[in-house]
C-alpha cells in the first residue's frame, strides 16, 4: 500500500514541484491543500500518513495553527516546510511537537534531504 502524504503549500508551483517528486518516489500524493480550512477538509475526507507544512498558508490559520492541530487532535506526523527560518517562527512552531522542521532554502528545496527526513518520520512513526 502507498504512503499517502498531504501537501499543505499556498505555491502552487512549489506544490507541484513536490508532488511530482513524491509521486516518482512512489508516494500517493493528495491534492492541492492551500489553506488550513482545505486541510482539516482533505484530512477528514482521507486521512494522509504525513503531512508536509508549509506556515505560511492563505486565510487566517497558518500552518502553525494547522500543525497544532495535527498533532494534539488527529496524531498524524508533520514537517514543517518553510520559508520561515527566524528564531521567533521556530520557537512558535516547535511549541506543536513537529517530526521534523525543513527550511526552504533558495532558489530551490533540496528534494533529497526532504526524501530522507520524510523517510525518517515514516520508519519512526509507523507501528
Amino acid at each position: 500500500m502507498q504512503t499517502s502524504i498531504l501537501i499543505v503549500e499556498d505555491e502552487p508551483i512549489l506544490y507541484e514541484r513536490l508532488r511530482r517528486f513524491l509521486v516518482k518516489e512512489d508516494f500517493n500524493v493528495l491534492p492541492y491543500t492551500k489553506s488550513y480550512n482545505e486541510a482539516i477538509e482533505n484530512i477528514a475526507q482521507n486521512t494522509p500518513d504525513l503531512v508536509l507544512l508549509d506556515i505560511n498558508l492563505q486565510g487566517e490559520k497558518d500552518g502553525i495553527d494547522l500543525g497544532e492541530e495535527l498533532y494534539n487532535t488527529y496524531k498524524i506526523p508533520f514537517i514543517y516546510v518553510t520559508d520561515f527560518a527566524d528564531d521567533v517562527t521556530f520557537k512558535r512552531a516547535l511549541r506543536t511537537n513537529p517530526n521534523i522542521f525543513e527550511v526552504k532554502t533558495k532558489p530551490q528545496l533540496d528534494t533529497k534531504h526532504l526524501l530522507r527526513s520524510i523517510k525518517t518520520v515514516l520508519q519512526i512513526t509507523s507501528p
